[in-house]
């Protein structure tokens, strides 16, 4: 289908990797949901904090929290709230994790 030398999207050094990345890109919407969906994928029993997946994925931390809220409001992933280990920085008692549903 796609290694026609007619079809406008044909190049003979496509790089397929690429190609399934756009691919996937086009059908999740979004670099970033696709990037926090790989990490959680690699590790779904993890519960994962926002910022360590905006470090993880590479990318600034509200997009990564609208992409999370998203994620949440279909269903796809569950918020869960634990109390925070060291507090003596952020003074917040309840944290917000998340994974795979």
């Amino acid at each position: 289908m796609w290694n026609k030398p007619q079809d406008p999207w044909y190049h003979k050094e496509l790089n397929i990797k690429y190609f399934a990345y756009t691919m996937l890109e086009q059908l999740f919407g979004s670099k970033t949901r696709l990037k926090v969906l790989r990490v959680l994928y690699r590790e779904p029993e993890k519960p994962f904090f926002v910022r360590e997946l905006a470090r993880a994925v590479g990318v600034q931390i509200n997009a990564v929290r609208r992409e999370l809220e998203l994620l949440v409001s279909i269903g796809l992933l569950q918020e869960i709230e634990k109390e925070a280990e060291d507090t003596s920085k952020s003074g917040a008692t309840l944290r917000k994790y998340y994974q795979l549903n």
